[in-house]
């Protein structure tokens, strides 16, 4: 796939946006606005299949220090458990909307799923 963008411009592109990251997350139907920490722009040569996994290890010790199963967790967030299981092994990929809902669920803020080692 061509998108006739060259490797210098694209860099460019990626380093703004990366500058710029911002979520906005629905709490208590309320929008918030919050930006990632700053040496969250620090981390390289990670892969997305590693940021995958940290993110599904730390979704699960957050469910683990409340006392509660997979199956309850995916009641509670409106998914099924095998798609809680998929993503405690780092084997998909969560959309915002699922993130939301597994914070909510854990009564967390959806900052601290990322809350974890690079």
């Amino acid at each position: 796939l061509h998108l006739g963008i060259d490797n210098c411009r694209l860099k460019n592109v990626l380093w703004f946006l990366r500058k710029i990251i911002i979520y906005f997350v629905y709490e208590h139907g309320n929008a918030h606005l919050f930006c990632l920490p700053s040496d969250f722009y620090r981390v390289k040569n990670i892969s997305s299949k590693s940021l995958r996994k940290k993110l599904g290890q730390r979704v699960r010790q957050l469910r683990k220090q409340q006392k509660i199963s997979q199956a309850q967790l995916a009641f509670e967030s409106g998914l099924s458990r095998e798609e809680v299981y998929r993503l405690e092994q780092g084997n998909k990929n969560p959309t915002t909307d699922t993130l939301h809902a597994i914070a909510s669920s854990l009564e967390v803020h959806i900052r601290e799923l990322y809350e974890f080692e690079y």
